[in-house]
This record gives structure tokens, sequence and C-alpha cells, in this order.
């Protein structure tokens, strides 16, 4: 049985482009860039805490797991891919 799985090309502008990997749907978050303004709240936090770890549990925007190659198995097998990032 193939879990779904949502490839995340992840966009900062500053930084190379990174690849991350999330369990389930995250397609609601394709076209989501923190930091801009008609983001819905709710939604970017749970993208934030999705996507970025925590130091003493201060939020930070170190990506958790990230890649530097695009995941090309996880696409062939299903997985959905979205673009979203940082605006900075």
């Amino acid at each position: 049985m193939t879990v779904l799985q949502t490839v995340i090309i992840y966009e900062s502008f500053v930084d190379p482009i990174k690849f991350l990997v999330v369990g389930g749907d995250a397609s609601r978050f394709d076209g989501m860039y923190v930091n801009t303004v008609d983001n819905d709240q709710e939604l970017q936090d749970e993208f934030c805490n999705m996507l970025y770890d925590e130091i003493d549990g201060q939020p930070t925007t170190i990506l958790k797991n990230a890649r530097e190659k695009f995941p090309v198995d996880l696409v062939k097998n299903g997985a959905i891919v979205i673009v979203a990032g940082f605006l900075p």
C-alpha cells in the first residue's frame, strides 16, 4: 500500500531551492509564501509548523529534513508536488 506524500519545492529567493517531503496531502499550501500579506494566518501558521524546526520552543526558519535533490522516485509513485516558500 502506497502512503500519500507531498513533495514541496521550497523557494526562498536567497538560498538554492530545497525539496521537502511531508506525509499526506499538503496541496492546500501550493503557492504559499511566508511573509506575504495576503496569506490566511492560520494556514500560514500550520505551514510553518510543518516545515520549520524550533529551538528551545522558539520558531526558526531552519527547514525540517530539507533535501538538495528532487525526489523523482516519490513523484513516480504518486506523490503530489507543490511550490511554496519564504519571501525574505
